[in-house]
Protein backbone atom coordinates (compact mmCIF):
# COMPACT_ATOMS: atom_id res chain seq x y z
CA UNK A 1 0.00 0.00 0.00
CA UNK A 2 1.57 3.31 -1.06
CA UNK A 3 1.45 6.53 1.31
CA UNK A 4 -1.38 7.58 -0.61
CA UNK A 5 -3.51 4.88 0.08
CA UNK A 6 -2.89 4.91 3.55
CA UNK A 7 -3.70 8.29 3.63
CA UNK A 8 -6.62 7.57 2.07
CA UNK A 9 -7.85 4.76 3.54
CA UNK A 10 -6.95 6.62 7.34
CA UNK A 11 -9.34 9.56 6.34
CA UNK A 12 -11.89 6.90 5.47
CA UNK A 13 -11.87 5.41 8.81
CA UNK A 14 -12.10 8.75 10.07
CA UNK A 15 -15.30 9.36 8.39
CA UNK A 16 -16.47 5.97 9.31
CA UNK A 17 -16.94 4.18 6.40
CA UNK A 18 -17.59 0.48 6.40
CA UNK A 19 -15.63 -0.34 3.45
CA UNK A 20 -12.21 0.86 5.30
CA UNK A 21 -13.14 -0.57 8.47
CA UNK A 22 -13.71 -3.98 6.34
CA UNK A 23 -10.80 -3.98 4.59
CA UNK A 24 -8.59 -3.28 7.27
CA UNK A 25 -10.12 -6.34 9.15
CA UNK A 26 -9.66 -8.67 6.52
CA UNK A 27 -6.08 -7.31 5.60
CA UNK A 28 -5.26 -7.55 9.37
CA UNK A 29 -6.89 -10.66 10.35
CA UNK A 30 -5.12 -12.60 7.57
CA UNK A 31 -1.70 -11.27 9.86
CA UNK A 32 -3.16 -12.16 12.95
CA UNK A 33 -5.03 -15.29 13.06
CA UNK A 34 -2.26 -17.04 11.99
CA UNK A 35 0.62 -15.37 14.18
CA UNK A 36 -1.19 -15.49 17.21
CA UNK A 37 -1.85 -19.69 16.74
CA UNK A 38 1.54 -19.90 16.65
CA UNK A 39 3.15 -17.51 19.51
CA UNK A 40 0.03 -19.10 21.94
CA UNK A 41 -1.15 -22.13 20.65
CA UNK A 42 -4.72 -20.92 20.67
CA UNK A 43 -7.32 -23.18 17.87
CA UNK A 44 -8.59 -21.22 15.64
CA UNK A 45 -12.03 -20.23 17.76
CA UNK A 46 -9.83 -18.81 20.22
CA UNK A 47 -8.10 -16.80 17.98
CA UNK A 48 -11.07 -15.62 16.14
CA UNK A 49 -12.08 -14.67 19.44
CA UNK A 50 -9.04 -12.50 20.34
CA UNK A 51 -9.22 -11.01 16.79
CA UNK A 52 -12.67 -9.72 16.68
CA UNK A 53 -11.97 -8.02 20.70
CA UNK A 54 -8.92 -6.76 19.39
CA UNK A 55 -11.02 -5.48 16.61
CA UNK A 56 -13.70 -3.99 18.25
CA UNK A 57 -11.83 -2.03 20.65
CA UNK A 58 -9.97 -0.61 17.18
CA UNK A 59 -13.48 0.40 16.00
CA UNK A 60 -14.41 2.08 18.86
CA UNK A 61 -11.07 3.77 19.49
CA UNK A 62 -11.80 5.23 15.62
CA UNK A 63 -15.29 5.63 16.17
CA UNK A 64 -14.94 7.76 19.52
CA UNK A 65 -12.63 9.62 17.47
CA UNK A 66 -9.19 8.82 20.26
CA UNK A 67 -7.32 6.67 18.12
CA UNK A 68 -4.45 8.82 17.35
CA UNK A 69 -3.18 7.46 13.30
CA UNK A 70 -0.05 9.41 13.99
CA UNK A 71 0.96 7.40 16.93
CA UNK A 72 0.18 3.77 15.64
CA UNK A 73 -0.95 2.08 12.19
CA UNK A 74 -4.41 0.12 12.22
CA UNK A 75 -2.71 -3.29 12.19
CA UNK A 76 0.26 -2.86 14.25
CA UNK A 77 -2.42 -1.19 17.01
CA UNK A 78 -4.70 -4.35 16.56
CA UNK A 79 -2.13 -6.89 16.70
CA UNK A 80 -0.95 -5.48 20.18
CA UNK A 81 -4.09 -5.21 21.36
CA UNK A 82 -4.82 -8.87 20.49
CA UNK A 83 -1.58 -9.74 21.62
CA UNK A 84 -2.43 -8.14 25.40
CA UNK A 85 -5.64 -9.52 25.30
CA UNK A 86 -4.10 -13.16 24.55
CA UNK A 87 -1.60 -12.57 27.79
CA UNK A 88 -4.55 -11.65 30.00
CA UNK A 89 -6.32 -14.64 28.90
CA UNK A 90 -4.13 -17.12 29.40
CA UNK A 91 -2.78 -15.94 32.62
CA UNK A 92 -6.61 -15.81 34.14
CA UNK A 93 -6.66 -19.42 32.87
CA UNK A 94 -3.76 -20.59 34.22
CA UNK A 95 -2.28 -21.22 31.33
CA UNK A 96 1.64 -19.99 31.86
CA UNK A 97 1.88 -20.56 35.59
CA UNK A 98 3.12 -24.31 34.75
CA UNK A 99 5.85 -24.78 31.84
CA UNK A 100 4.57 -28.05 30.91
CA UNK A 101 1.25 -26.63 29.79
CA UNK A 102 2.53 -23.83 27.81
CA UNK A 103 4.51 -25.73 25.47
CA UNK A 104 1.75 -28.54 25.28
CA UNK A 105 -0.07 -25.45 23.04
CA UNK A 106 2.56 -24.63 21.18
CA UNK A 107 2.46 -28.26 19.68
CA UNK A 108 -0.62 -29.85 20.47
CA UNK A 109 -4.64 -29.84 20.53
CA UNK A 110 -5.21 -33.53 20.62
CA UNK A 111 -5.82 -35.71 23.66
CA UNK A 112 -4.96 -39.31 24.29
CA UNK A 113 -2.02 -41.44 23.17
CA UNK A 114 -0.07 -38.63 21.41
CA UNK A 115 -0.17 -36.03 24.52
CA UNK A 116 0.47 -38.67 26.75
CA UNK A 117 3.67 -38.86 24.63
CA UNK A 118 4.53 -35.35 24.28
CA UNK A 119 4.27 -34.81 28.22
CA UNK A 120 7.22 -37.61 28.50
CA UNK A 121 9.23 -35.60 26.02
CA UNK A 122 8.53 -32.63 27.87
CA UNK A 123 9.40 -34.13 31.18
CA UNK A 124 12.28 -35.51 29.82
CA UNK A 125 13.47 -31.79 27.92
CA UNK A 126 12.92 -30.20 31.53
CA UNK A 127 15.28 -32.74 33.15
CA UNK A 128 17.70 -32.23 30.22
CA UNK A 129 17.85 -27.87 31.03
CA UNK A 130 20.73 -26.90 32.28
CA UNK A 131 21.64 -24.17 34.82
CA UNK A 132 20.77 -20.97 34.54
CA UNK A 133 18.03 -22.32 32.81
CA UNK A 134 16.49 -24.82 35.00
CA UNK A 135 16.76 -22.93 38.36
CA UNK A 136 15.13 -19.86 36.29
CA UNK A 137 12.03 -21.93 34.96
CA UNK A 138 11.96 -23.26 38.36
CA UNK A 139 11.49 -19.81 40.12
CA UNK A 140 8.69 -18.13 38.00
CA UNK A 141 7.03 -21.25 36.98
CA UNK A 142 6.67 -23.49 39.98
CA UNK A 143 8.01 -20.83 43.11
CA UNK A 144 5.60 -18.34 41.16
CA UNK A 145 8.82 -15.97 41.56
CA UNK A 146 8.27 -12.43 39.54
CA UNK A 147 11.39 -11.32 37.23
CA UNK A 148 12.48 -8.43 39.32
CA UNK A 149 12.79 -11.21 42.35
CA UNK A 150 14.65 -13.52 40.02
CA UNK A 151 16.70 -11.20 38.51
CA UNK A 152 18.14 -9.75 42.38
CA UNK A 153 18.33 -13.84 42.78
CA UNK A 154 20.53 -14.73 39.93
CA UNK A 155 22.69 -10.66 39.86
CA UNK A 156 20.87 -9.34 36.99
CA UNK A 157 20.93 -6.14 35.78
CA UNK A 158 17.27 -5.91 36.17
CA UNK A 159 13.83 -7.69 35.27
CA UNK A 160 14.39 -6.61 31.02
CA UNK A 161 17.69 -9.24 31.14
CA UNK A 162 15.32 -11.70 33.00
CA UNK A 163 12.66 -12.08 30.94
CA UNK A 164 14.40 -12.00 27.98
CA UNK A 165 16.78 -14.90 29.72
CA UNK A 166 13.38 -16.69 30.18
CA UNK A 167 12.21 -16.36 26.75
CA UNK A 168 15.80 -17.82 25.30
CA UNK A 169 15.55 -20.65 28.40
CA UNK A 170 11.77 -21.44 26.94
CA UNK A 171 12.76 -21.56 23.16
CA UNK A 172 15.89 -23.80 24.31
CA UNK A 173 13.53 -25.90 25.95
CA UNK A 174 11.21 -26.45 22.97
CA UNK A 175 14.43 -27.19 20.67
CA UNK A 176 14.80 -29.98 23.35
CA UNK A 177 10.90 -31.41 22.40
CA UNK A 178 11.36 -31.01 19.08
CA UNK A 179 14.49 -32.78 18.87
CA UNK A 180 13.13 -36.10 20.37
CA UNK A 181 10.19 -36.07 18.29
Amino acid sequence: MTEQEKAATIESLKRGDEKAFKAIYLDTKSQFIPWIKTQYGLNEDNALDLYQSAFSVFYEKVEGGSFNFSQSAPATYIIAIGKNLALKTLKQNSKVLDPKELIFQHYTQEDGEEKKVLLKKMLLGLEQLKEPCKTLLEMYYYKKMSLKEIGNKMNHGNANVTKTQKSRCLNYLKKLIKKDK
